[in-house]
């Protein structure tokens, strides 16, 4: 499962602008979180960021929600306030 933020944007050009602030930073927004972290376009105009929970028993069920929501919770805390200034513009 992936907690993920997504850069959605009509620009293309705008969102790859808010990727490359968090590639930027990733070692630092990944740290203390032994998940895997990817930052990278997604579809042909979006972006996003996340990390990736590994299912437990290959499905989805309530016990990962908790776990989720602390993850979602530091990609959130760790990534705000980077992308806020460019944001806040619009």
């Amino acid at each position: 499962m992936d907690v993920a933020l997504h850069f959605e944007f009509l620009d293309l050009q705008e969102n790859l602008k808010l990727l490359d602030v968090i590639r930027m930073h990733q070692v630092d927004i990944k740290k203390d979180v032994s998940l895997d972290f990817e930052a990278a376009p997604w579809t042909t105009r979006w972006a996003h960021a996340k990390f990736h929970l590994p299912l437990r028993g290959g499905s989805l069920g309530p016990e990962i929600a908790p776990q989720a929501a602390e993850v979602m919770k530091i990609l959130i805390e760790r990534t705000y306030p980077l992308i806020e200034p460019y944001v806040k513009k619009k």
